[in-house]
């Protein structure tokens, strides 16, 4: 193996490595993204939809946003109340 080969198998394992933190750069990077991707998709096409999970039901990314939201709402507050 060349050592370029090498070198791109050590960034490959590192870059999953970032993975195994659900609150690292790699993990924060995928959900940013995916946010993105279902509020384009509320937007563009609103009637589509999704399943989220194999037994889910099917939800528009609206609705997926909106559970998302109150599920981070309900994080803030209970963060709060910790506090």
């Amino acid at each position: 193996m060349s050592e370029k080969s090498n070198q791109r198998i050590v960034d490959l394992l590192k870059s999953l490595d970032n993975f195994s933190d659900p609150h690292g750069p790699a993990a924060e990077l995928q959900t940013e993204q995916l946010m993105r991707w279902l509020r384009k998709k509320a937007i563009d096409d609103p009637f589509t939809k999704y399943r989220m999970t194999e037994n889910g039901p099917e939800q528009t990314a609206a609705e997926i946003l909106a559970e998302i939201e109150a599920d981070q709402a309900a994080i803030a507050a209970l963060r709060n109340a910790l506090r």
